[in-house]
């Protein structure tokens, strides 16, 4: 990564693309970074739009090909999250649309897709 970073939440979208959102830096401060390390190319590049805001602690899946929802997590001062929001990375511009809320803010959730549908467990 470009970045050195705890907390982040990370999946592959296509085939050859890894995404790495969020998290905690090396100082200790939360990022809305997202990162995209290319497999063809070997490299790190920082996406042009971040998340909705900084935070860490959340799930992140891949809704389709070049999409991927990022799910709940820790905001700046440690409240858990039920923010929904979807990034697609062959937009450039608006590309973070936010999604309905989950009924109940989660932190370190697990979401996974089955069948079209996303599915977030948590303790």
């Amino acid at each position: 990564m470009l970045y050195e970073k705890a907390d982040a939440a990370a999946c592959a979208i296509n085939e050859f693309k890894i995404i790495v959102a969020g998290g905690r830096t090396s100082g200790d401060s939360m990022t809305d970074i997202v990162e995209i390390y290319d497999l063809r190319e070997n490299s790190w590049k920082v996406f042009s739009v971040g998340i909705s805001s900084p935070r860490s602690q959340m799930a992140i899946t891949s809704s389709q090909k070049d999409r991927a929802v990022i799910i709940g997590g820790l905001d700046l001062n440690g409240n858990e999250l039920n923010i929904v929001e979807e990034i697609d990375f062959l937009k450039v511009q608006n590309s973070v649309v936010e999604l309905s809320k989950m009924e109940h803010p989660r932190a370190k959730p697990n979401a996974f897709v089955v069948n079209d549908s996303i599915f977030v467990l948590s303790s």
